[in-house]
């Protein structure tokens, strides 16, 4: 086999893996156990980092690279309502992920309850915390 064979045979060996590979964690994603599961893990953490609650319906991962979160439910830190979406979507650089970066190209918001306040000039928002995390 000549050098141009196997380096042929090698990279389409790498791109059906990685699309196989791809491809399996959508289906994964899409069955309903592990959706909650993720769900459940995605919602403890957060509110791990904000002190708040937080939860998080579905979770679900859309062809390249959109990620979909429906019924988001964040509270103050007084315990009281503060944001909740219905649908919540996302585009995310592939790319910055590698480099163990986070960059969000867009978001969509739909079905959008916030309830923003500050009670007097010199107190915090209630969603200062988000802030400052």
């Amino acid at each position: 086999m000549s050098n141009f064979k196997r380096i042929k045979h090698t990279i389409r060996t790498l791109i059906i893996l990685t699309l196989t590979v791809y491809f399996g964690i959508i289906i994964l994603l899409s069955i309903p156990f592990v959706q909650k599961q993720l769900s459940h893990y995605a919602s403890h953490e957060l509110s791990n980092l904000f002190h708040t609650e937080v939860s998080i319906g579905n979770i679900n991962l859309g062809l390249l690279n959109r990620i979909i979160i429906q019924n988001v439910s964040l509270q103050d830190q007084s315990g009281k309502d503060m944001l909740k979406i219905a649908r919540f979507s996302a585009k995310i650089d592939i790319p910055s992920l590698f480099q163990g970066k986070i960059r969000i190209n867009s978001v969509q918001l739909f079905g959008l309850n916030a309830q923003l306040s500050k009670p007097s000039p010199t107190e915090d928002a209630n969603f200062q915390f988000v802030l400052n995390t």
